[in-house]
């Protein structure tokens, strides 16, 4: 029985997924918002747990790339389809979900990914939309909601979701600064851009860790 609780965790995060499309038709943009971040900690949680009970399994694996498509892929790529004001327009939108997709589908068996990621994870395009929504409210005339800025933002996430860039993983082995320089760095960095910037801050902190792992790259 135990060792059904990451897949029962993972099981909720799909749910958020779903909620959240039933509120986005809603309009309810701060319910939105709770359901991808209560995703974000099942996603953590479900991972940590199987590895804590020693209950990884393939099914959960699989599980847990058909929930992160549907919190991650479906839900973001209809969050941006609300904020263009064409339909025709608005198919740039399908991007997202089908790089997602795309990309986890990959990940699942690719056996490169163990201590990096090739490719933008699919909860960190979760986060960068979360923080587009949630600029949304109180800034809504931004040019980020021009349609040619919507669809370069829609383009870029889904090339680095599906290019090979390798990219650091957030996972700590230990807690030494010598192993673990490059995310301490991130860590403290996105706590501060989220404390002064808020919801331009969760976008930024993606951007930076895309550049903070370019520079990672060249530097080794």
């Amino acid at each position: 029985m135990l060792k059904q609780i990451p897949n029962a965790i993972t099981l909720v995060n799909l749910s958020m997924g779903c909620i959240g499309l039933a509120l986005l038709s809603k309009s309810d943009l701060q319910g939105v918002a709770i359901c991808i971040g209560v995703a974000l900690l099942a996603d953590f949680l479900d991972g940590f747990i199987a590895k804590l009970l020693q209950a990884t399994s393939t099914i959960g694996k699989q599980l847990d790339s058909l929930s992160d498509v549907v919190s991650f892929g479906v839900l973001p790529g209809a969050i941006v389809y609300s904020f263009f004001p064409s339909t025709w327009l608005a198919l740039f939108s399908l991007a997202l979900p089908l790089a997602a997709a795309l990309r986890l589908a990959k990940f699942n068996i690719d056996e490169r990914q163990n201590t990096i990621f090739l490719g933008l994870p699919t909860p960190a395009n979760a986060i960068f939309i979360l923080g587009l929504m949630l600029f949304s409210i109180s800034n809504s005339s931004s040019w980020l909601y021009h349609p040619l800025a919507l669809s370069s933002i829609v383009i870029s996430l889904a090339a680095l979701m599906l290019l090979e860039i390798p990219l650091f993983s957030l996972k700590f082995e230990r807690l030494q600064w010598k192993e673990n320089e490059i995310k301490f760095i991130f860590a403290l960095s996105s706590l501060l851009l989220l404390i002064f910037l808020q919801s331009l801050g969760l976008m930024l902190c993606i951007v930076w860790y895309v550049a903070l792992s370019l520079v990672e790259k060249y530097r080794t």
